[in-house]
């Protein structure tokens, strides 16, 4: 692997003549897309300032600590890609960004929310994840139009009571943030996972509000894994419990995750059951550790094959254990 440049080191001279010619072609073009990505740069050269057209600026994987004021001249940019940058801080100029619907700033320096964002009124969907965050600023419900905000990996150890204010957050995900005590089964599936059952933002606001001030109320939320080798007929049983039918499936490709609705005890509760099918491809068994989690209960399916059974059920109970 490649040493990476020190980011008080200057640009070398190739990369950032190569930046300055691709800004220089996305001019004579009128294109609204730049790719800046992995150009080592530590700093912007001040002809992108010029591409009044843009719509969507990419700078993923460069060495920059800060963004230059005269950003603010991308009027109608709407999305603007950071990640993996040394980002420290963002300038107050970012803030006349006013167009600016995605705004991602994964795995950067960043300890504080800087308060320029908070003018951005359009800001739909927030990447802050991967940075050493711990606290978030009242200011942020001012982003009235945000839908999704991403903040795991860093090390919050509060959150504010305002981020119920925000009413059209739907998807939080706060996933390695220990510190903030939200059970698995509470903040539901990580965006990687891209599951449509994901927990709605409410619920998880509710769950870790009402765990601080000391009430606390069942979940009625559990997780059934399901495993084992590839073929046995995992998902078929799925079909049958979930959807009460009952048909023969191609082999499952990675995870899929099923909702199922369940009412139980004398009292009629409802309850969700989150079902996981994970695949039994053998190239698959490596990742099933990262998703077998505490206080849940899992399902193993064998073959009936005297053959397979045995060595099957000690693999798999270890994999689990």
């Amino acid at each position: 692997m490649s040493k990476r440049p020190h980011p008080d080191e200057q640009p070398t001279s190739g990369n950032f003549a190569e930046a300055e010619a691709r800004i220089e072609a996305a001019r004579r073009n009128s294109q609204i897309v730049l790719l800046l990505d992995k150009l080592g740069l530590t700093m912007l050269p001040e002809s992108i300032s010029r591409l009044s057209q843009l719509r969507a600026l990419y700078l993923n994987g460069n060495q920059l600590t800060t963004l230059p004021e005269f950003i603010s001249r991308l009027s109608q940019l709407q999305m603007l890609y950071l990640d993996g940058n040394r980002l420290t801080t963002l300038p107050e100029s970012i803030s006349r960004l006013s167009q600016l619907r995605a705004l991602s700033l994964s795995k950067n320096n960043l300890t504080t929310l800087p308060e320029s964002i908070s003018q951005l009124s359009q800001l739909h969907t927030l990447f802050l994840d991967g940075n050493q965050l711990t606290t978030l600023p009242e200011f942020i419900t001012q982003l009235s139009q945000l839908h999704t905000l991403y903040l795991d990996g860093n090390q919050l150890t509060t959150l504010p009571e305002s981020l119920k204010n925000l009413k059209r957050l739907e998807r939080l995900y706060l996933h390695g943030n220990e510190a903030l005590g939200l059970p698995a089964e509470v903040l539901g599936p990580s965006w990687q996972e891209n599951s449509p059952t994901s927990s709605k933002s409410a619920e998880i606001l509710e769950y870790y509000f009402r765990a601080r001030g000391g009430e606390k109320r069942p979940l009625n939320e559990a997780k059934l894994i399901l495993v084992g080798r590839g073929g046995v007929g995992k998902t078929s049983i799925v079909n049958r419990l979930v959807h009460r039918m009952f048909k023969d499936e191609k082999k499952t490709e990675g995870i899929i995750i099923t909702g199922w609705p369940l009412t139980v005890g004398s009292d009629n509760e409802d309850v969700r059951l989150n079902v996981w099918d994970f695949g039994g491809q053998e190239i698959m068994h490596a990742t099933h550790q990262f998703f077998l989690t505490e206080r849940s209960l899992y399902l193993l399916v064998l073959s009936g094959r005297e053959d397979l059974a045995e060595a099957d059920a000690e693999y798999w109970l270890k994999l689990i254990q």
